[in-house]
């Protein structure tokens, strides 16, 4: 059992600055560009998949949580399902040739790292007091909230007494980093549930052997501002998309344009100067959740994405629009939440262009929206749901475009150039896809795609080329 904690929270932290000291710097301050390496490790985000971080569920994760907000915090799936969906994703993405790191296994490997150099009891005192007690007893499988010795723990009245908080999201490793060509860049998730996920991973960066190699170069963190890797996507070893609004901070793009020495191309996922608490009316932040959910790079130039809403010929004009304007005067739906709905339509999709090395806006693409943009650029666009029909668009926009937009029709993760994997569900978009040339792999995912993430999420490239 784990013992009571008695140690000075603020000389612990101390010890851990001095015992950093003795590790490579792998910080982000300063505003200079970022030296570029011989090979970038990403040189787009079609490129050949060769190394990839993923976090596997368990089937005795910790779902509990001390930031629920659920008097009965229960979610309705089946994990030994997920289980089995997940690794149905890791066999096809272990068949395209690339190598999985897990990360169980590098975080084992942390702690014996952090050991070595007398820093692991230091380290679990300033980050998880509740377990420090025996620092022993501490494994991946602890941190990961899988262990029983420190799962549905009660105090001596029996009541329940929080130990770790969930993790479970953790499977979506995207989120919590990304890379880039110079290196790995940290971020900093905006739901407060998903904070303890931060710390493992940079944990892992600092101390896991095999990530010795990728150079930590920006931390969101440091930096104040949210980011989530859903939001970025290499277009190029000099391009970045990057989507803005909804759970990354406009603000990030000019400082990534001079510090990454690449243009930064934002898309509005929703209108914002920085991001602010959620207006309860703002149902669609859960729709288009990150880029990657409503927009994904299939292949070179080649991408799939929505129909209308990222065109700037179809604002104001697009179904969805449409349908609002024409169930308001029936009264169903609120005023408030009709115009705050016409405007995330309207507003949705439109891009800015911040150039390298400098940071400063090019106004070359004002006025356009995301779709307008590649296509100027000799994109080929494939539409979730299909080609868009002339007529019945109406009836196309929610039976074939959101039932398969639910599925997480646009979110794909590409093993190379015209080569992609896709949770089952989608048809029209596969055939699609497959009509414009490019390789679909699926599988089924009935318990993955309610949580509003897909195979682009699922996975976190570490290199490619």
């Amino acid at each position: 059992m784990v013992g009571d904690i008695r140690f000075n929270r603020r000389n612990a932290l101390k010890m851990l600055a001095a015992t950093a000291s003795s590790l490579p710097w792998r910080g982000s301050w300063g505003s200079e560009a970022i030296p570029r390496p011989a090979r970038p490790f990403i040189p787009s985000d079609v490129a050949p998949l060769k190394r990839v971080l993923m976090c596997p569920p368990n089937a005795g994760e910790y779902l509990l949580s001390r930031t629920d907000e659920d008097v009965l915090p229960i979610d309705d799936y089946e994990m030994d399902i997920v289980i089995s969906e997940h690794a149905k994703l890791m066999e096809i993405i272990r068949a395209s040739g690339a190598e999985i790191l897990k990360v169980p296994d590098l975080l084992e490997t942390a702690i014996d790292k952090a050991r070595s150099k007398g820093v692991w009891e230091t380290w679990l005192k300033a980050t998880h007091p509740t377990i420090a007690g025996d620092p022993k007893a501490v494994t991946a499988m602890t941190l990961l909230g899988a262990d029983p010795a420190t799962q549905y723990r009660s105090w001596p009245d029996g009541s329940y007494r929080p130990v770790l908080d969930s993790v479970g999201a953790f499977i979506f490793s995207r989120d919590t980093a990304v890379t880039v060509p110079q290196g790995v860049m940290l971020l900093n998730v905006h739901s407060r549930h998903r904070v303890r996920e931060e710390v493992l991973l940079r944990f892992v960066f600092d101390f896991a052997p095999e990530l010795a190699r990728y150079p930590v170069i920006f931390d969101a963190k440091q930096e104040g501002l949210l980011a989530e890797g859903g939001d970025f996507q290499v277009v190029d070893e000099r391009t970045l998309f990057v989507g803005v609004g909804n759970r990354t901070d406009p603000r990030i793009a000019p400082i990534l344009a001079r510090r990454l020495d690449m243009d930064v191309l934002t898309v509005q996922t929703r209108k914002a100067d920085w991001l602010r608490p959620p207006d309860k009316r703002e149902r669609l932040r859960g729709v288009f959740l990150h880029l990657d959910t409503y927009f994904t790079h299939v292949g070179d130039k080649q991408a799939l994405t929505l129909p209308w809403f990222l065109e700037s010929a179809y604002a104001g004009k697009d179904p969805y629009t449409q349908f609002l304007k024409g169930i308001a005067p029936a009264g169903s739906i609120s005023k408030e939440d009709v115009d705050a709905g016409l405007a995330y339509a309207e507003d949705i999709g439109k891009v800015r262009l911040f150039r390298a090395g400098s940071g400063d806006e090019d106004d070359s693409v004002k006025g356009m929206k995301l779709v307008d943009c590649v296509r100027g650029r000799g994109y080929q666009v494939t539409f979730v749901g299909g080609d868009v029909p002339q007529t019945d668009t109406l009836r196309h926009f929610f039976t074939d475009v959101m039932h398969e937009h639910g599925r997480q029709g646009a979110n794909v993760v590409a093993t190379s150039s015209g080569k992609v994997v896709a949770y089952e569900g989608a048809t029209r978009t596969h055939a699609a896809l497959r009509k414009a040339g490019v390789d679909v792999k699926t599988f089924p995912a009935r318990e993955l795609w309610p949580w509003n993430g897909g195979p682009h999420c699922l996975t976190m490239p570490l290199e490619r080329g």
